[in-house]
């Protein structure tokens, strides 16, 4: 529709190749969402009658509950994008002199960035969800499991005591920093209302972008009109966030594999996340882990493929950034989904207390504790006791300090420590319950935006 005036027509498969029409679908609603706000403030500002925008608003209102409805059209394929789709919808139910007036004052390049952020903002709140509900159960676990004995591993080899609650909460911090992060993002990058900027450098129509800033529950303004339509700073950022996450939930899941493994068996894997081999009947494959595993190095893959793209350009709008968008929707699912398996895995795990029992007895891993210990009381260097504790390893007859003494012994904060672990459970739980309290602010903020737009829609049309 858009090239008709001027280029004429172009053959469907070239068109197609150009097209981002399937892509759309993810932001489809929020770009109806986003032509409604347009509608209402081109209404507010004085520059499309009541009667037009009123007939605008309803069929938009209707469309939003009804996407299906314009992608069943046997002629999507020859549409750009979702955008062009719409407004052609728009011309041929309520005629030109009516759908027309939607391109005054707005581009598809604010439209787009504005549905993005929209879009962006229930994904974080589905991804937040997920976090919060592993570390919630992680947080349980520890509490039920908090006197277990665990084995602490460096260089992939025993190394001390532990406890299994301690283990289980140093997952859990890990996951709260992030939550902190995806905040601080979602806050400072994503919250920013690009609406009303037109193409590239503004409109010269009166639009009041505070006020859809307001109407859209976003909590700051993108103010240069450049910056709001060309960057992609929001997915670039965001993208690198998921991308470090994706790293460290994939340690969770070497771990898990490798803890389960029967060479060293301290811990079982739920069988509803197992398989088996057609040959070797007694095969308990780690099977969601490893394509979990799989699945989270396609998150790294999925974010260089997004910043290859977008350093390629200059400033300002180039159609390579639409080919940039599916990247970071494919990273949200992926890293939801893993999150989804690691909270079942995690809630049925079980340790197996025998198997620890036993290693606890055949391996040193009380040598540290027992050095400081005798450090302590005796008044020599450490390093010196280090050498005793050494030779005595390497003839085979140590002399080493009881694992259930040592986590009675260990002072610090934040150790694995019997004294220790009541007041790491409490703090994770204090946070825990800050981070819900969030979330139900996000969600409220989404909720409300929604319900913004409709009410002015019907205040409009009353």
């Amino acid at each position: 529709m858009y090239r008709a005036h001027l280029l004429g027509g172009t053959e469907r498969w070239i068109s197609r190749y150009i097209s981002s029409i399937w892509d759309d679908r993810e932001i489809a609603r929020h770009i109806v969402l986003t032509l409604l706000e347009h509608v209402i403030e081109l209404h507010r500002c004085g520059t499309i009658p009541r009667d037009v925008a009123c007939r605008l608003c309803r069929e938009l209102r209707r469309l939003y509950d009804n996407i299906d409805e314009l992608y069943s059209r046997s002629d999507i394929e020859d549409y750009e994008d979702f955008h062009e789709l719409l407004e052609k919808h728009l011309i041929d139910k309520l005629g030109i002199d009516v759908a027309g007036w939607i391109g005054l004052g707005r581009s598809r390049n604010d439209h787009v960035v504005t549905a993005h952020r929209l879009r962006l903002r229930e994904l974080y709140r589905e991804l937040l969800t997920d976090i919060i509900e592993l570390r919630r159960i992680l947080i349980e676990k520890a509490r039920e499991n908090k006197n277990r004995i665990f084995i602490a591993f460096t260089h992939g080899q025993p190394a001390q005591v532990t406890l299994f609650s301690h283990y289980l909460l140093s997952i859990e911090e890990m996951l709260r920093t992030y939550t902190d992060m995806l905040f601080t993002v979602l806050e400072r990058v994503v919250e920013r209302c690009p609406l009303g900027c037109g193409p590239a450098v503004g409109t010269t129509v009166p639009i009041d972008r505070e006020r859809e800033r307001s109407d859209l529950c976003f909590l700051d303004l993108c103010v240069n009109a450049l910056y709001c339509t060309e960057s992609r700073d929001y997915f670039l950022i965001t993208g690198g966030l998921l991308s470090a996450l994706s790293a460290e939930l994939s340690r969770v899941v070497n771990d898990l594999i490798r803890l389960s493994d029967p060479q060293i068996g301290i811990l079982t894997l739920p069988s509803e996340h197992c398989a088996t081999s057609s040959i070797m009947p007694h095969k308990r494959n780690p099977a969601t882990l490893e394509i979990a595993r799989a699945r989270l190095s396609r998150v790294v893959g999925e974010y260089v493929s997004l910043l290859s793209i977008v350093r390629s350009i200059g400033k300002g709008y180039y159609l390579d950034l639409q080919e940039a968008t599916p990247h970071i929707w494919n990273m949200f699912n992926i890293i939801s989904e893993v999150l989804k398996i690691l909270s079942d895995i995690f809630r049925r795990v079980t340790v197996n207390d025998d198997v620890v029992s036993r290693l606890v007895r055949e391996l040193p891993i009380t040598s540290a504790e027992t050095v400081e210990q005798r450090c302590l009381r005796e008044g020599r260097s450490f390093r010196e006791i280090y050498g005793d504790v050494a030779r005595s390893l390497k003839k085979g007859s140590p002399s080493l300090l009881d694992p259930e003494d040592v986590l009675k012994l260990r002072k610090s904060t934040g150790s694995a420590s019997l004294e220790s672990i009541d007041e790491q459970v409490r703090i994770a739980m204090d946070l825990l319950e800050k981070d819900l309290s969030r979330t139900r602010d996000l969600e409220d903020r989404i909720r409300r935006a929604v319900e913004n737009l409709f009410r002015n829609c019907e205040t409009l049309c009353t």
